[in-house]
């Protein structure tokens, strides 16, 4: 029997046994994230990893997920899209622990995963893993897009970077009961590299029906169990655009008109009271040189003169003021006495 043909009939032989005993289970791996798929070889003592084999593959797909033989992992034998994205619990293998981390999950890892191992010469699966995989969407936004009195309202509501393709449930409420939309067209696109989607959901309500209206849309994520509503908006008034602006408040154009005549109020007073208390330093300062000592003017020192100048009558001849000698200057006794004798 040729080699090949050996290791068919060996795959086999291991699919057939695999029908008993095996343990199933679903697990939720979110994009992003690693996610472990999960599989436990009982035995009741330590593996010999020398002589153990581990296949981690999809099912019904030539992909091989992870290796591990006699005692290493092989990388070389792991397909290209799964390669340095697994791993094993290496020092958990001898107690049976052969669970395998996918890192990071990508939505293309949504499959069926099974766990084939071999010791001794005995080949079986043990475990087969179903991996769903799913991604947050955003908190959907809700835009009014129409919302006049001649025209049906128009809601738009959007979400983001998600997966699978979710459910999108609107809620209209007018004047407390429920309003079906008119018209409802929902369109999904996945981003080429990352292969997350986006979603576009768009509602028509009639204008008639639509008194004091609120709405608000639900993106719904199955895989994850997540329910993601975005806030409500309204469309009460029919007779308003909602592209109006508000009317200027006429308080503020009260307060500029008035601002420029409280500034000049300002500017008068400090212009008046600058020259008032210019005119008050002007006079404290005539005060003090009216009352100022005329010895003090002069700048001598008082000790130094003995009488004082008076005034004489016009018609009285002033005869020269006579002047005593002192200690420090006795010259100007002298000059006067000569001056009398000439």
């Amino acid at each position: 029997m040729f080699p090949r043909m050996e290791i068919i009939f060996s795959y086999l032989v291991l699919l057939h046994i695999a029908m008993c005993n095996i343990h199933e289970e679903t697990v939720t791996g979110i994009i992003g994230r690693p996610v472990i798929i999960p599989c436990v070889y009982k035995t009741e003592k330590p593996i010999d990893l020398k002589e153990m084999r581990v296949y981690w593959q999809v099912e019904k797909k030539d992909k091989t997920v992870h290796v591990f033989n006699k005692g290493q992992e092989e990388m070389q034998h792991v397909t290209e899209e799964y390669r340095n994205r697994t791993s094993f619990f290496l020092k958990e293998l001898r107690q049976g622990n052969i669970s395998v981390q996918l890192s990071p999950v990508k939505p293309t890892d949504d499959e069926v995963y099974i766990a084939l191992t071999q010791e001794k010469g005995n080949m079986k699966t043990l475990c087969k893993i179903k991996v769903r995989v799913g991604g947050s969407f955003s908190v959907p936004a809700l835009t009014v897009k129409t919302c006049t009195q001649d025209e049906d309202i128009k809601l738009e509501c959007t979400s983001q970077g998600g997966y699978p393709q979710p459910s999108v449930n609107w809620t209209i409420h007018s004047q407390g009961a429920v309003l079906q939309p008119e018209k409802t067209e929902t369109q999904f696109t996945q981003d080429p590299e990352s292969s997350l989607l986006s979603v576009i959901s768009t509602v028509t309500i009639n204008r008639t029906k639509a008194n004091n209206m609120t709405a608000s849309c639900s993106i719904i994520n199955e895989i994850l169990e997540e329910n993601k509503t975005s806030p409500s908006k309204t469309c009460d008034d029919p007779r308003k655009d909602t592209q109006e602006t508000p009317p200027e408040d006429s308080s503020h154009s009260k307060i500029w008109i008035s601002l420029p005549v409280i500034l000049s109020f300002i500017v008068l007073g400090l212009i008046g009271s600058r020259k008032y208390f210019s005119k008050q330093n002007i006079f404290q300062c005539l005060r003090k040189s009216n009352n100022m000592n005329p010895d003090e003017e002069s700048g001598l020192p008082l000790n130094h003169t003995s009488q004082h100048l008076t005034k004489t009558p016009p018609n009285q001849k002033q005869s020269p003021p006579t002047l005593i000698a002192s200690e420090e200057h006795p010259w100007i006794t002298e000059n006067t006495e000569e001056e009398r004798k000439t």
